[in-house]
């Protein structure tokens, strides 16, 4: 009836303030940080945090609401005008015996709402090491709530140490009363907003106060001035405390015999409250039940309850369970009405319907990707599995919404491993399917390796002594390679049957180890009534429902997981490639750079070896350039002559050749003065014909628009009616289009949001 994440001692510890102030219980604060053991690196050490964060998130919402909201500024007001003032005889932070008496009278609380009462009001986290840790909640009191070290830094002496200036212990006394009288009435409020799911008592069972109003009465009797009743001056203020702890909330619900702890019928009426969140059934309860009219009458309370909800109170042979047989310790009867209260409440509390459809359909649509990315199954192999899903479906008619989603669910994983579940009882008897469900989504616990294969649903003994394969319960593309001469060195069929037992045995251990790591499934199976037996339908419907709850609640954190290391993959693939596009560029630099220089080197020999040649080049031709001179000077001579002949004989064919000339040129003019005349008088043929066909073409022109107006007018006004027709059927598409986009953005953008949520709250704890 209490989870184990959240319980507390409910036993006053003893604290001395005067030893924590000296700093001698302060060793238990260390400042290195101790090594996580494996339990607090666990899942349900995980899962804890997780429910301590949400019960944190409730507390600031109910803080910042707006009826909180408003009182706590209507108390600020009244703090700084000073109608509410601490006695100035009074010294919270100099009297260690009246820090001691506040710090016992906080330590009333239970340390879980004390815990998470802090932690709201004054906005941070408290490092403690569980939610019993009352010694690091008696440091934070005195060091945060008596004391404040922003106030004593904004008063601190300049010079003297541990002086400060007046105006210190006024507002020092203003912040101590602000946060004490806030976290006596948000936690009186929290208390009957019953914050805590399974309520836990406000106060220590042994504490001396019972009720928020005692606290008030004591702190305005010692520390008030002026002030009568406290509580009846905040509930004018909007902070009314109205909480008494009574013998009914402290009584011990834990339930450690059956039969003689559950015939007063107080703790099965505790059970319903929990489930059906009516929480005025205790009120109808006779406490003490001493008489045995008492105990029937809080036992019928629940029976009434299961009548109401359509439940058969009948057990296994049809006998009726009636409030008597509870009363006079029925065993069989008894076990009976816990497993109706189970069937009835628990798969349905346990399991989100919605969660586990969306989570079938993403197992279904992975397991059809895979089939066809791999295209191994064939037409008759999916017809054969829809004729055998239509005839097991006929067998789960009996059981509720939630159970068929549940078996669907099995299946659903189960497909990855081609296996058919067909029942809540022999499917399960060799622990295989228990495992295929732990391992497809925490591999690391279970490894697909561990696993035994060889069990009784896949192995048969027969008398004769020989081993055939069992397909009762397989799938028609079961993967399992077993044949005939695997098992021909087993000595006989004893032994085998042993072997396999053991194999069912190795399973549920695997099974039993994973759940231990996962937390938050109790532990409802053993090998012994599992394996080798028909194991029980109610036994294995309920532990499969806290396993499935379980599941699908670190899924969604594996899987933010998975998407934020995908995104950081891409990110450091990016970086990665920026980095090495920068080392490929300055690479390429330096081979530019060294290419460059040795290009330069090479062409500086070059160059060298060029000159050697040109040297040694120009001095032959400096040699043969002489022998040259010396024949053009003979030839000189004979060109002279040459050049007076030459002269002579060009005047006389130049003078020939300019009069034949001459003839032919006189003869050219006239044949081009008889082409211009001829073609100019062609030219003015040519303008008349065309200026004739112009002005033909202007009236044929003039005639042909007028025409053509009136067509287009009549075009112009068939196209307006035509562009308007066409206009308001394009606006009406676009105006749904438009409705269709909103709506499917709208849908869009609330699912990114979740998944957003999801990533900042564990990258916020990651």
């Amino acid at each position: 009836l209490t989870p184990d994440d959240f319980t507390v001692k409910t036993n006053i510890s003893e604290v001395n303030a005067a030893t924590l102030l000296l700093g001698l219980e302060s060793q238990h604060k260390i400042s290195v940080p101790r090594a996580p053991t494996k339990d607090e690196m666990s899942l349900r050490a995980y899962t804890a945090r997780c429910r301590l964060n949400r019960l944190r998130r409730a507390a600031c919402r109910l803080f910042t609401s707006e009826k909180m909201v408003k009182a706590i500024k209507k108390l600020e007001i009244e703090i700084e005008a000073r109608r509410l003032v601490v006695r100035k005889d009074r010294h919270l932070w100099k009297d260690v015996g009246e820090r001691q008496k506040v710090l016992n009278w906080l330590l009333s609380y239970n340390p879980l709402w004390l815990r998470i009462g802090l932690e709201t009001i004054f906005g941070e986290l408290l490092s403690l090491e569980d939610n019993s840790d009352v010694m690091g909640l008696a440091v934070f009191i005195l060091n945060r709530l008596l004391w404040n070290p922003d106030i004593a830094a904004e008063y601190r002496h300049p010079t003297v140490p541990h002086l400060y200036r007046d105006g210190h212990e006024e507002a020092l006394s203003k912040f101590t009363l602000k946060k004490l009288l806030l976290l006596v009435c948000f936690l009186d409020y929290a208390k009957i907003s019953k914050l805590i799911d399974h309520d836990p008592c406000l106060f220590c069972k042994d504490a001396e106060f019972k009720t928020s109003k005692d606290i008030l009465l004591a702190f305005s009797r010692d520390f008030l001035s002026g002030e009568g009743d406290l509580s009846r001056h905040l509930s004018l203020l909007g902070l009314p405390v109205n909480h008494i702890q009574t013998p009914f909330d402290e009584f011990d619900f834990a339930v450690t015999n059956l039969a003689v702890d559950l015939q007063c019928g107080v703790r099965l009426v505790r059970i319903m409250e929990l489930l059906t969140r009516d929480w005025n059934l205790s009120k109808k309860l006779r406490i003490p039940a001493i008489s045995r009219l008492q105990k029937m009458h809080n036992v019928d309370i629940v029976l009434q309850i299961l009548r109401s909800q359509g439940i058969q109170l009948n057990d296994e042979h049809g006998n009726t369970i009636l409030s008597k047989d509870i009363v006079d310790r029925h065993r069989e009867k008894t076990l009976a009405l816990l497993w109706k209260i189970a069937f009835a409440f628990q798969v349905d509390i346990s399991i989100n319907l919605d969660q586990l459809k969306e989570e079938i359909d993403f197992l279904k649509h992975t397991q059809s990707m895979k089939k066809t990315m791999s295209a191994r199954p064939c037409h008759s192999d999916a017809i054969i599995n829809k004729k055998k899903d239509k005839r097991n479906s006929g067998s789960f008619e009996q059981y509720s919404e939630s159970i068929k989603l549940l078996m669907e669910w099995v299946n659903a994983v189960c497909a990855f491993y081609n296996k058919k579940v067909e029942n809540f009882t022999v499917s399960f008897s060799d622990g295989r399917v228990l495992c295929y469900l732990i391992h497809h989504y925490h591999p690391y616990y279970v490894p697909f390796d561990a696993i035994c294969q060889r069990t009784t649903q896949t192995v048969e003994c027969t008398q004769t002594g020989s081993v055939v394969l069992n397909s009762s319960s397989e799938s028609d593309g079961s993967s399992l390679d077993l044949s005939f001469k695997a098992f021909d060195r087993v000595e006989n069929t004893s032994e085998l049957y042993k072997e396999l037992l053991e194999n069912e045995k190795k399973n549920f251990q695997l099974v039993r180890s994973a759940v231990r790591d996962l937390g938050g499934i109790p532990a409802m199976i053993n090998h012994s009534d599992m394996s080798n037996t028909i194991p029980d339908e109610k036994v294995v419907i309920t532990y499969l429902s806290f396993l499935c709850a379980r599941l699908l609640d670190l899924c969604k954190e594996a899987r933010a997981a998975r998407l934020i290391q995908t995104t950081w993959r891409k990110y450091k693939l990016k970086t990665d490639l920026k980095r090495h596009q920068e080392r490929d560029k300055a690479a390429r630099i330096i081979q530019s750079a060294v290419i460059n220089f040795l290009s330069k080197q090479r062409l500086k020999k070059e160059i060298n070896a060029a000159v050697t040649i040109q040297k040694y080049w120009r001095r032959l031709l400096a040699q043969r350039k002489l022998l040259m001179l010396k024949k053009e000077k003979l030839e000189k001579v004979q060109n002279e002559s040459a050049l007076v002949i030459q002269r002579y004989w060009r005047r006389y064919s130049t003078r020939k050749q300019f009069l034949k000339l001459k003839y032919y040129s006189v003869i050219l003019q006239s044949r081009i003065r008889m082409i211009i005349a001829v073609t100019s008088y062609k030219q003015y043929l040519w303008a008349a014909v065309t200026i004739q066909r112009h002005w033909r073409a202007y009236l044929r022109r003039k005639h042909d628009q007028q025409r053509y107006k009136m067509l287009k007018s009549s075009c112009l006004i068939i196209q307006s009616m035509f562009r308007r027709w066409k206009q308001r059927k394009m606006q009406l598409q676009i105006k749904a289009a438009i409705t269709l986009q909103r709506a499917f953005r709208e849908w869009h953008i609330r699912k990114r949001a979740k998944e957003e949520k999801s990533a900042v709250v564990i990258q916020s704890w990651y």
